[in-house]
């Protein structure tokens, strides 16, 4: 009984973890910091208790901060507490992690053929795991006449990938990274880590 007690938990916490698009929303919260020689550990609790987010410090949490802003975004205070410090905040498994950028955190271009790619709406029921596209754009992948599909639009696959792909700060148009289209060529410049959620995505769509 307290093994099915434990597995029934461990999954209720498993469901109600936040996607990266929940913590890219909380992270809009507004908040003012005032910190005097303030670890980094205690200074994300802040962070923790103004988003609802779960935060895990896993380097760094005993550099001492000090920093003041008023009624910013908390994805721009934590950009402006980091960043200085060689620090980055990825979002893994449910929550924010913050760590040491690592050289996999260097951008590099990839391009990507998605010409003639279809998505049929069968391929996305609502209880697949990641996303749903009619539930989180109100659209629809573009169908032919004949019911056959004729693909996603160019710009619902880029709100999707901005969506569904990379942290708070991957597509804020403050960092190194990129996206665009052209002629059926998905042109990408960012991490490792975001090219290769980039690729999951792609093939969940079926391009």
């Amino acid at each position: 009984m307290r093994m099915m007690t434990a597995l029934f938990l461990t999954a209720s916490l498993a469901s109600a973890a936040d996607t990266s698009r929940d913590a890219k929303r909380k992270l809009e919260t507004r908040i003012s910091l005032d910190l005097c020689d303030t670890k980094l550990s205690e200074a994300i609790d802040v962070f923790r208790s103004a988003t609802g987010l779960n935060f895990v410090v896993q380097e760094g949490g005993d550099t001492i901060v000090t920093m003041k802003v008023l009624d910013i975004s908390a994805r721009s205070a934590l950009r402006l507490l980091l960043q200085p410090r060689d620090l980055v905040a990825v979002f893994e498994s449910g929550a924010v992690v913050i760590r040491t950028r690592r050289c996999g955190d260097s951008f590099s271009l990839r391009l990507y053929d998605v010409r003639g790619g279809t998505a049929r709406l069968r391929d996305f029921p609502g209880t697949s795991p990641g996303i749903d596209i009619p539930v989180l754009l109100g659209c629809f992948p573009m169908m032919a006449d004949d019911g056959g599909a004729c693909g996603i639009e160019e710009e619902v696959l880029l709100m999707l990938i901005r969506s569904h792909t990379g942290d708070s700060r991957a597509w804020d148009g403050r960092s190194d990274g990129s996206l665009s289209i052209r002629n059926g060529i998905l042109v990408v410049r960012q991490t490792a880590d975001v090219h290769r959620e980039i690729e999951s995505l792609l093939k969940k769509l079926g391009l």
